[in-house]
């Protein structure tokens, strides 16, 4: 019921990884796959919480499945 606890929106997404971070004992992931294209959030505002994240040393890289192509290039033109 809360949409903030699923998909991509900035709450989920900084909360999995903290859990992650917690449950794997570490301080960093190395890489976070994104599970599919969310169209319930704007996907320039999942990539700007992807940097977020990059920044704070939380993860050091994004990798994505289950997209089709033009998922993934806009995600690479939101990301220049």
């Amino acid at each position: 019921n809360n949409i903030n606890s699923i998909g991509l929106s900035r709450n989920h997404l900084f909360q999995s990884v903290e859990n992650s971070l917690k449950r794997l004992k570490t301080n960093t992931i190395d890489m976070l796959v994104l599970n599919g294209w969310d169209s319930s959030v704007s996907f320039h505002e999942t990539v700007k919480h992807l940097d977020e994240l990059v920044k704070l040393d939380k993860i050091r890289y994004i990798g994505v499945c289950d997209m089709k192509g033009w998922q993934l290039q806009k995600f690479i033109d939101a990301a220049k």
